[in-house]
């Protein structure tokens, strides 16, 4: 190696990027190649060297060492990435093998800091001008994304050298996210190229009209001749595509603002953007039509079909305008416009459908012109067609429903047996490891250490010891490597701000086992492991663990004792309480007196809501309906959650009913407690949740508030819905408070009144008629709008919905609420909805 070789490398080695840019303008020809042939090996010689580090340092652990060897090395690159591509720039020969180094793994790397482009440029600039070109051209080509890495070094070479820019899309959106002056040689080039090249109106989507146009709206106004930004744009809007990559393209539209003539030749594409282009784009495009009107018949016709048939209200009813306009003008064209009728009956906008049969009576006499979709109307609105049907007017009473049956509730399983091999990520299989652990330490420790060191993985200590699988792993070292320093710190728990009051009490659980197992008193049975996959406790079982404790003289640990007796089934258990009693421990006794009393009363819950505004909060509220005595019980696991709570810790929401499953409402109270608020991105999920159903005691507004928030999630399978039927099946929705959480959730705009009808017409339809009636009788009157209100399309959808879902079940019963809104004498669908399910609810 010669000394100028080994001079650069030595700069490399220690990142000096800008003496290395300096000393790199002054090489010759001869040695630029030697280094350039020299920085492979140089890339590989620093990662044996960390590599050689790294390997004379004492590890604990496999899986630690090859932790250390990816983050370390990856680490050095990241530092050394920019040294390593001014180097390659500076120095390899090839224009090939220059831009496979500057985007190969080991310099275009994620984590490195951003490079200096100018230094860059100004060391590109010593190559030959051919040289920089081809670079040039080659790098913008290897550009995936605007925000690659070396996209700006492309950019910046390709202004330097005065090479032409291929023909290469992301190349055009990287270049518009950079900063640019008015003389920019790539300009002439590229600035053509936005209308055609895909994302680039992604990039360009937050430029704005107003005040005054942002830069490259002006730019493009200035610089590109005016038809050629009204054909790119119209272009553009034939295309294609997401509403928020044309955005641009309609703001330069319209400030292009084109005139009756510029519009008239291009008559036929705005045509074309009417049935399906994104909403913003077909209503540019209706403007452009409506300036110049009258237009040929067959233009008319095709427009008001395209608009018809549109989901958005608004268009529709622009067609409908249009045609009514014309039928004025020309009332013989009415079999013309027969088929946009049909298509308006079928919308899904009562008001265009309304306004469609206004029309037909308006202009239509043939009947057969709007016979085949009369039966898509609803049932007032095709009555008002009577006249073209020969039915009699009048709501006719709708068909008998049919609903398929709820589901099958199962019966709990028995809960499966303790095992060392169950995994700790789920509750079940925590248990199971847990009775396992206790029962095989007290029988025979010697073979279950064996056992353990088969199975154990290498234990990192938390910090905070929050997940049970820590606990688990703690345990297990504990037992393969006995003792404890003296200068050990004991376990640190989560603190009340961090848990919920069950999460705490779980680790309680695990705590007091650990210290159990360090200070060999450890039970030869754990009393809590439940009987069920509910998580009851039979009160038998719990006995013969009790009888079992004090034939070994062992005294039961004392969160398990209280999380056994939160596991007992509802109500009084005299035969157990009655055999507990007469077991010689203070345990047995507490726990007959338990047996005897029937339990726990049900603790009082609630939620409180702020006020609705933009930090919406909902805090869930638990009290006890009279204390237990056991401070465990009273003072951490039936605590009132704190007001605020971190998401830090949720790996455990689907344990929760399984502490408490004869009180499930204390669970969803922990529960959400610990997502915090709706508002946030929580991390309860449906699944995790369904627990709550298959347990005991009556559900409140803490589950309320819960469901309706998986509803308003719109999770992309049906599993919401799948819940609700579950707990309808067994009787357990909580109709009452579901009223009043779904509406808080509505009134603070978390959920959509559309999707919440949305899912309650599914939920009916799956087999829940009945439970939906019981609720949406009691939800309505808080979602219809407030005195003083305009209603609202979705209010008039509920209503109507209500009125089908009577009639499906026969329902009668007036909603004094609705029968106010009724007595309106405006025309208005909210009033005449209201008046619908009034008259259904009269008694016949």
């Amino acid at each position: 190696m010669s000394t100028t070789t080994g001079q650069i490398v030595g700069l490399i080695r220690r990142g000096q990027i800008h003496e290395l840019g300096r000393r790199l303008l002054t090489l010759t020809e001869a040695e630029r190649g030697e280094i350039g042939r020299a920085l492979p090996g140089l890339v590989k010689d620093l990662r044996a060297e960390k590599l050689a580090e790294l390997a004379a340092r004492d590890y604990d652990a496999d899986w630690e060492r090859a932790w250390d060897e990816g983050f370390e090395v990856d680490e050095m690159l990241d530092d050394l990435a920019s040294v390593l591509l001014l180097a390659g720039i500076g120095t390899i020969t090839g224009p090939a093998a220059a831009v496979s180094w500057i985007t190969g793994r080991d310099v275009n790397r994620r984590q490195a800091a951003g490079l200096n482009v100018a230094d860059a440029v100004e060391v590109a600039a010593s190559r030959p001008i051919e040289w920089q070109r081809d670079v040039a051209v080659r790098l913008a080509r290897r550009i995936r994304r605007p925000n690659d890495r070396f996209a700006p070094l492309a950019v910046a070479l390709l202004r330097a050298s005065g090479a032409e820019p291929p023909d290469h899309d992301p190349l055009v959106a990287a270049w518009l996210r950079m900063t640019t002056h008015p003389r920019d040689p790539l300009t002439s080039a590229l600035l053509l190229r936005i209308f055609d090249a895909e994302g680039a109106g992604r990039e360009l989507r937050d430029e704005r009209l107003t005040p005054a146009p942002t830069r490259w709206l002006a730019r493009v106004r200035r610089d590109v001749p005016r038809e050629r930004a009204l054909d790119g744009c119209v272009s553009r809007f034939l295309c294609g595509g997401e509403p928020q990559d044309l955005r641009f393209f309609v703001r330069l539209h319209d400030l292009l603002a084109p005139t009756p003539e510029e519009t008239a030749g291009r008559l036929r594409d705005y045509l074309r953007l009417l049935p399906s282009s994104p909403g913003p784009v077909a209503e540019l495009a209706t403007r452009q039509i409506k300036a110049l009107f009258p237009i040929d018949r067959a233009d008319l016709v095709e427009a008001v079909e395209s608009l018809t048939f549109r989901a958005e209200a608004k268009l529709a009813a622009i067609g409908l305008r249009w045609l009514d306009a014309e039928l004025k003008r020309t009332p013989s064209a009415v079999a013309e416009f027969g088929p946009a009728l049909v298509t308006a009956y079928g919308h899904t906008s009562f008001d265009v459908q309304s306004r469609a049969v206004d029309l037909t009576l308006k202009h239509v006499t043939d009947a057969s012109l709007i016979a085949d979709g009369i039966a898509t109307l609803p049932a007032d609105l095709a009555a008002r067609l009577s006249r073209f049907t020969g039915e009699r007017s009048g709501e006719e009473p709708a068909p008998p429903m049919t609903f398929p049956p709820l589901p099958e509730v199962p019966a709990p399983k028995a809960f499966p047996e303790p095992t060392l091999s169950a995994s700790g990520a789920t509750w079940i299989g925590a248990e199971r490891w847990l009775a396992a652990f206790t029962r095989e330490a007290a029988r025979d420790r010697a073979a279950l250490r064996r056992s353990l060191k088969r199975r154990h993985e290498w234990w990192h200590r938390p910090g905070v010891w929050a997940d049970p699988r820590d606990w688990m792993a703690a345990l297990s070292a504990a037992v393969i490597t006995p003792g404890r320093a003296p200068d050990e710190p004991s376990p640190a728990l989560p603190t009340p701000r961090q848990v919920a009051p069950l999460h705490l009490f779980l680790l309680h659980r695990f705590g007091e086992l650990f210290d159990a197992l360090r200070d060999d008193v450890l039970p030869p049975v754990l009393l809590a492991t439940p009987t069920l996959d509910n998580g009851h406790l039979d009160p038998e079982v719990l006995v013969d663990r009790l009888e079992l404790c004090a034939e070994a003289g062992r005294a039961p640990l004392p969160a398990d004792l209280a999380q056994a007796l939160m596991r007992l089934p509802r109500g009084a258990h005299p035969a157990a309480a009655e055999r507990a009693a007469k077991v010689d421990s203070a345990a047995a006794k507490t726990a007959a007196e338990w047996l005897a009393g029937g339990g726990l009363p049900d603790p009082v819950t609630g939620v409180d809501w702020t006020e609705p505004g933009d930090h919406d909060r909902v805090t869930p509220l638990l009290r006890l309906a009279a204390p237990t005595g056991d401070h465990l019980i009273d003072e951490v696991m039936l605590a009132g959650p704190r007001r605020h709570v971190s998401d830090e810790f949720t790996g455990q929401l689907d344990w929760y009913a399984s502490m408490v499953p004869s009180h499930r409402e204390v669970a969803s109270v922990n529960c959400l407690a610990q997502i915090r608020t709706p508002w946030s991105d929580h991390r309860l999920t449906v699944a995790a949740f369904t627990h709550h159903a298959a347990t005991d005691g009556p559900l409140g507004d803490a589950t309320a508030v819960i469901l309706g928030v998986f509803l308003a999630d719109g999770a992309s399978d049906d599993a919401p819905i799948r819940l609700l039927l579950d707990l309808a099946a067994r009787d357990a929705l909580p109709t009452e408070a579901l009223a009043r959480q779904l509406s808080a959730l509505v009134l603070r705009d978390r959920l959509g009144l559309r999707p919440l009808i949305a899912a309650l017409t599914e939920l009916a339809q799956e087999g829940a008629p009945h439970q939906v009636w019981a609720l949406l009788r009691r939800l309505l009157p808080h979602v219809l709008p407030r005195a003083g209100r305009r209603a609202t399309t979705p209010q008039s959808e509920a209503v109507a919905f209500a009125t089908e879902l009577a009639s499906w079940i026969g329902a009668t019963g007036e909603i004094p609420e609705v029968t106010i809104y009724a007595a309106n004498e405006n025309k208005s669908r909210f009033t005449r909805e209201c008046r619908r399910l009034r008259d259904r609810l009269a008694p016949r």
